[in-house]
């Protein structure tokens, strides 16, 4: 059986780090929940606009499902940490957990998002007061524990494994491949072996991650091929569904016309640019004062940034 390749043990390092530094040192004024309700969220998140949260998951009679799902909602408003203050983070997020669901699942998800954001200083103080491993234990592997040690305080067996089960399974096969590599007192056929045995013990949702950007690689040149051979969108569509779902599809359309839109900007952008700069009536301030009009008509702010690689 093929080697999975190694990947780097990204989670372990995020939880104690990015977070950490942005979002509990900032001011925790406090904020009401009802104004943060009637407030757009990008008014004060602006690395957000244009992007969409992830939805909570809930399931049978308005029970909120402690998953991945709804962590990743919680982290895609603490990542805009550096903006603006940890109060008005969590009013935000209440405030969506009262638009999008149902009071009992609403209350559950403010009591996950108290736990949570409970874990997450604990994480600081850890670092602050880091332990040494026990004798035959990686410094990656001594965190790693550390860190779910720390999760048992704050959330159930079910809630922990629900929220963080699939991301410490995947940390915990690459740290194991990890020390398989760095074993000096391994031969090279001795760590293939041991690396075949992760191999053939990985589990299938584990696999599936693992080979799913390969399969999207692979999905998309299928894609370009077809649409080189005069394929339709309604062609692709149907391909991608048969690969994926029907609702990836169509995400995946939507980010097709994006992408169209996006180039179709960067097009008229260039041709009206490259005519003011060729007009030599205008002064070369209020050459770049137009330029820059054009630019604020065209694009947002966020937008702009990444202009520099087009011109």
């Amino acid at each position: 059986m093929k080697t999975m390749p190694l990947l780097a043990v990204g989670s372990v390092a995020l939880f104690a780090t990015v977070f950490a530094v942005v979002a509990f040192t900032r001011s925790t004024e406090p904020v009401a929940a009802q104004a943060a309700a009637k407030t757009d969220v990008f008014t004060f998140i602006r690395s957000l606009a244009g992007t969409r949260s992830p939805d909570p998951t809930v399931a049978g009679d308005d029970i909120l499902v402690a998953d991945a799902q709804l962590r990743h909602m919680f982290d895609y408003y603490l990542s805009a940490g550096s903006e603006t203050s940890l109060a008005n983070i969590r009013a935000q997020i209440e405030a969506e957990l009262d638009r999008t669901l149902k009071p009992a699942a609403a209350k559950e998800g403010k009591r996950l998002l108290s736990c949570y954001l409970d874990f997450k200083a604990s994480l600081i103080e850890m670092e602050k007061n880091p332990h040494s491993p026990a004798p035959g234990i990686s410094p990656i592997r001594a965190r790693m524990l550390a860190i779910q040690n720390a999760r048992a305080r704050f959330f159930t067996a079910k809630e922990v494994e629900g929220m963080f089960g699939a991301d410490d399974a995947n940390d915990m096969d690459s740290v194991a491949r990890l020390e398989i590599s760095q074993d000096k007192d391994l031969s090279l056929e001795q760590k293939k072996e041991k690396l075949a045995a992760l191999d053939a013990a990985m589990p299938v949702a584990l696999r599936e991650a693992r080979e799913a950007p390969l399969k999207v690689i692979k999905m998309e040149a299928e894609a370009e091929k077809m649409r080189a051979n005069g394929a339709s969108d309604d062609d692709v569509y149907r391909m991608r569904a048969k690969v994926f779902s029907p609702e990836a599809a169509s995400r995946l359309a939507e980010l097709d016309q994006s992408n169209r839109d996006w180039k179709q900007r960067i097009e008229n952008y260039r041709t009206q640019r490259n005519i003011l700069i060729g007009n030599t009536e205008l002064s070369d301030a209020d050459r770049a004062s137009a330029v820059q009009q054009l630019r604020d008509g065209l694009f947002t702010s966020s937008e702009q940034l990444r202009l520099a690689a087009y011109e």
